[in-house]
């Protein structure tokens, strides 16, 4: 029975081509509509955790200072630091914020440890005025110099760095937040709030100092990063408005066939062999539908978020894999189109085939 069942749905499915490639269209477009944003709303961020999800950086660690202390930390602190048991090495990096053209960006030292990814060029030699720069810094050229004046409350009025940008920073990166210089030119120390790079061989820091692992710290500006209120919403609505539009299809679709259903019942077929029939061929078109949804929902959640401006969490030149759909994406875009699919097709179909065989045929005027 499950077999004729099965190979009857198959030879509906395959027989009725114009009504199951129209099935199969609108539903694979909502799907690859929802997909296109449960990516960035759900799994960007997992995906870009697990690309900087760095063993290493569970033992490096940024640190700001002593609790309690009202000042930086001077050189003694920093060499009783670089002493402490576990810690390998200790490395200043001083900040700034400064004038270029006719933005403000942000100026770091550059620390080797710290791996920023480069998508474009090169990264600087240690003893050269170079640089990395975020896409967010306008006017810079890769191979040439840029000007960045600096001004900390007046300790450095005046002064100016002009690095040569040799590379541009991956904007996903989750380290560099906005538009950012990572230079080796020295940086006056006065104009610069201290902080310290601190590598560890156990991943542990006496808890005097006040410290966050770059693990926690990469977690933590990449869930701030991008709010997902709006997406969330369209979501919704999305849900909503392909609820609608799949009860029309499968309403339209019941109707067509309800001639063939009451001669399935004159011929001796039960009503749950006519409705298993129904439920198997809606399973048939939504599985169809799912790599074709899946697929295209993936080129267009990775489109809209290279093409998502400044704002957006992915750099532009972030490959298709930052797009790709976690097993919960997939489960509820699937199973949510399946189990809307085969519902709103079979309960119409129960309600029709509600009454006898003879009732069927006088609704006919047979």
């Amino acid at each position: 029975m499950r077999e004729q069942t099965l190979g009857n749905a198959w030879a509906n499915v395959t027989g009725r081509r114009v009504a199951s490639l129209t099935t199969i269209v609108i539903v694979s477009s909502l799907m690859a509509a929802l997909v296109a944003l449960l990516v960035p709303l759900h799994d960007v961020r997992a995906n870009l955790r697990a690309q900087y999800d760095d063993p290493s950086w569970r033992s490096t660690f940024l640190v700001e200072g002593i609790a309690g202390a009202s000042e930086p930390m001077g050189p003694a602190e920093i060499g009783a630091l670089g002493h402490e048991p576990g810690v390998t090495s200790v490395t200043p990096v001083e900040t700034a914020q400064g004038p270029s053209g006719d933005d403000v960006v942000q100026l770091r030292t550059y620390v080797p440890v710290l791996d920023v990814p480069v998508v474009q060029g090169r990264t600087p030699r240690a003893g050269a005025c170079e640089a990395l720069v975020s896409r967010d810094v306008a006017g810079a050229q890769l191979d040439a110099p840029m000007t960045v004046g600096l001004d900390a409350g007046g300790q450095a009025a005046g002064h100016s760095v002009e690095p040569l940008v040799v590379g541009i920073i991956d904007r996903s990166y989750p380290l560099v937040n906005g538009a950012t210089v990572l230079t080796t030119c020295e940086l006056p120390h006065q104009a610069a709030a201290s902080q310290l790079v601190v590598t560890t061989q156990d991943g542990r820091l006496p808890n005097k100092y006040v410290a966050q692992s770059l693990s926690a710290a990469a977690a933590g500006a990449m869930d701030a990063s991008q709010s997902t209120g709006i997406i969330g919403l369209i979501a919704l609505l999305l849900g909503v408005v392909s609820f609608f539009v799949l009860a029309s299809v499968t309403r339209w679709s019941v109707r067509s066939r309800l001639g063939e259903f009451v001669t399935l019942r004159v011929w001796g077929r039960s009503r749950r062999a006519v409705v298993g029939m129904v439920g198997v061929e809606q399973t048939i078109l939504a599985l169809a539908s799912a790599p074709i949804g899946i697929g295209l929902g993936t080129v267009l959640a990775w489109l809209l978020m290279r093409s998502g401006g400044p704002s957006s969490l992915v750099d532009p030149a972030a490959g298709i894999g930052v797009a790709a759909p976690s097993a919960w994406t997939v489960a509820v875009a699937c199973g949510g189109f399946l189990l809307a699919l085969v519902c709103l097709t079979v309960l119409p179909v129960v309600r029709a085939l509600a009454p006898d065989v003879a009732s069927l045929l006088r609704r006919r005027g047979e």
